[in-house]
């Protein structure tokens, strides 16, 4: 469970990362998974698994990520009750096809 800064409301893990999944999402990537980290009460971390393509803006995409993670948590959460230091992980998986021996 998830401490928020309004008393008797808590969420899951799981919650939290089925209301980021649709927010990352929204930003282009696909989503493989979102994991949230939770110790005592604080989120500790969020991981977030994608998958792209050579020649997606990887950098550019995290960075973007990142900043909406830490936007969602925050407002869900209140801003007193997220660490300053909450890790943001993101991995890609590269999404290629080898068709050739499909003929």
């Amino acid at each position: 469970m998830v401490r928020t800064d309004d008393d008797g409301i808590v969420l899951t893990d799981r919650a939290l990362a089925g209301m980021l999944a649709p927010e990352i999402g929204a930003l282009g990537p696909g989503v493989r998974s979102v994991r949230v980290g939770v110790d005592d009460g604080t989120v500790t971390g969020v991981d977030v698994d994608l998958a792209g393509r050579y020649g997606d803006r990887l950098l550019e995409v995290s960075d973007e990520i990142r900043d909406v993670v830490r936007t969602v948590v925050v407002r869900l959460l209140g801003d007193d009750v997220v660490p300053e230091g909450m890790s943001i992980d993101v991995s890609w998986v590269d999404v290629t096809a080898d068709l050739s021996g499909l003929r």
